[in-house]
């Protein structure tokens, strides 16, 4: 059993892309849903959540972790893998290294929440394998509260006037890749695709899936929620289209 976390809804996108790898996956879901979003939250808060989380994970026996939200992977993976010995497994590491791969000399960019850009995370990490690239970092908060209210579909005007707002910097940039630093942005990418159609995505959702080894099991799905179940099971049957969600609300104390 494998265990994914997230703040909200983004990390069905990893959870998505780890069925489709490994359909006989057992998966169990935890949305810590009363302190979305964590991009707005100090890095020892989202530290002593992530923790917490991992730990709700050990009890129901899962025997590794994936950290399917890009702030907990820039601000807390690292120490969390030095207290546990589970394979624990985040979206930062493996988004650079698909990153490095498309690089062509020109800009990287990076969508992120604000926590995750103001961390720096990405363009150390990014600085370390191309030191000569030039990077360009935007901070998309807004976008989290899209996916959450379900206004993911490209379409949507709510959404294509915030990605208009938080994608301009790369109008006029010639950009090798977009990195999509936060599993909500992945929801939103046929949106971002639509305004920056020859600009390879990064989706770190389904890049941190494929980096998890193939799992088996008996294919169960169990979703926990830290608050508002109903509309997480909701907007979640709607994100995979799958009316068999039904999330249960526990809790998460730090």
């Amino acid at each position: 059993m494998i265990g994914v976390f997230d703040s909200g809804l983004g990390g069905l996108s990893a959870l998505k892309a780890l069925k489709q790898k490994s359909p006989r996956a057992d998966i169990v879901y935890l949305a810590d849903t009363a302190r979305l979003p964590y991009g707005s939250l100090s890095p020892e808060s989202v530290f002593l959540a992530a923790k917490s989380a991992l730990r709700f994970f050990i009890e129901m026996g899962a025997s590794s972790v994936l950290f399917a939200c890009g702030t907990v992977s820039a601000l807390a993976l690292p120490r969390l893998q030095e207290e546990f010995s589970l394979p624990l497994y985040g979206v930062l590491s493996p988004s650079v290294s698909v990153a490095k791969s498309l690089y062509k000399g020109n800009t990287l960019g990076i969508l992120a929440t604000n926590a995750t850009v103001q961390s720096r995370s990405f363009p150390l990490a990014l600085q370390k394998e191309l030191p000569e690239a030039k990077l360009l970092s935007v901070a998309c908060p807004l976008f989290v509260s899209l996916v959450e209210n379900g206004f993911a579909d490209k379409d949507n005007p709510v959404s294509l006037a915030a990605a208009k707002y938080y994608l301009s910097p790369f109008f006029d940039t010639k950009t090798d890749a977009l990195i999509l630093g936060c599993t909500h942005f992945s929801w939103l990418s046929p949106v971002i695709q639509r305004l920056l159609p020859r600009t390879p995505l990064v989706d770190c959702a389904s890049i941190a899936a494929a980096s998890v080894p193939a799992l088996s099991g008996r294919g169960e799905k169990l979703f926990f929620t830290t608050q508002n179940s109903s509309l997480f099971s909701a907007t979640a049957r709607f994100l995979l289209k799958d009316e068999s969600v039904e999330a249960k609300e526990v809790s998460l104390p730090l």
